[in-house]
């Protein structure tokens, strides 16, 4: 009987390396393998594995994330992540950057979503509060889950800019920006900060630099309003590609 408890467990076992395996090719058949092959510093077990450990950030996004990443890598400028909840999408990208000069600069509150605008409308409950208005505080996470998310990866301290504080207009002159960015991405969830990052940092994305913004047309309204409303006047300087997966939708933005 014990034999055959084994055997069976080893089989399953079998089964589910081989379902691993080609769940791997797959991903990583998305992923521009001759870009990629430039970076030999970058460990496809340890992407993956980093990739599996995504919270709030589709597997195809996160694709998209390493595929734009690596088309802007040589471009001279740094990186912007804005709401960066508990650093999962922050390890990815600081794992694609730390053996580069660039610079990597993060923005939240640490206190959760702000209070929603009148153009924010809930349309994907995700934690069926019923309302918009009792998002406001949640998907709150300390810096330090952030902080210990980097350390997993090795990232070098020196090269993080950590900028606390809700992104409104008026709080712009407590920020740290860089002097150009090759890649940034947006992911808050609401009208107001989403337009005021896209409107403070357009001028210092450079030619080629993508921005990818998350929730576009996914659990609020305002994230596809303010895209849609900041590119009706930038249509002539950048491109948009709109992607929609069953988890989230989000939008990619290239500076022509």
């Amino acid at each position: 009987m014990k034999d055959i408890i084994k055997k069976i467990i080893t089989y399953r076992e079998t089964i589910k390396n081989k379902h691993l395996d080609l769940f791997k090719e797959i991903v990583f058949d998305k992923i521009d393998g001759d870009k990629i092959i430039k970076y030999p510093e970058i460990k496809m077990d340890k992407l993956f594995e980093i990739l599996l450990d995504l919270k709030g950030t589709s597997l195809v996004e996160g694709l998209n994330i390493i595929n734009s990443l690596l088309g802007t890598q040589e471009l001279d400028g740094d990186v912007c992540e804005f709401g960066v909840a508990q650093g999962k999408t922050s390890k990815l990208i600081g794992y694609l950057i730390k053996n580069t000069q660039k610079k990597f600069y993060l923005y939240d509150s640490f206190e959760g979503l702000p209070k929603p605008s009148a153009l924010d409308r809930l349309k994907d409950d995700i934690f069926d509060l019923k309302k918009i208005e009792n998002y406001q505080g949640k998907m709150s996470h300390k810096q330090d889950e952030v902080i210990s998310e980097l350390n997993k990866i090795k990232f070098d301290m020196n090269n993080l800019i950590i900028n606390k504080g809700f992104f409104f207009k008026e709080n712009l002159s407590k920020f740290q920006f860089p002097k150009k960015i090759t890649f940034a991405y947006l992911d808050f969830d609401f009208y107001q900060p989403t337009l005021d990052v896209l409107n403070t940092i357009d001028k210092i994305l450079i030619k080629d630099g993508i921005i990818i913004v998350d929730d576009y047309d996914f659990f609020s309204t305002g994230v596809k309003t303010a895209v849609d409303s900041w590119h009706d006047l930038n249509k002539e300087t950048f491109t948009v590609i709109k992607k929609k997966t069953t988890l989230s939708n989000f939008i990619i933005i290239r500076k022509n």
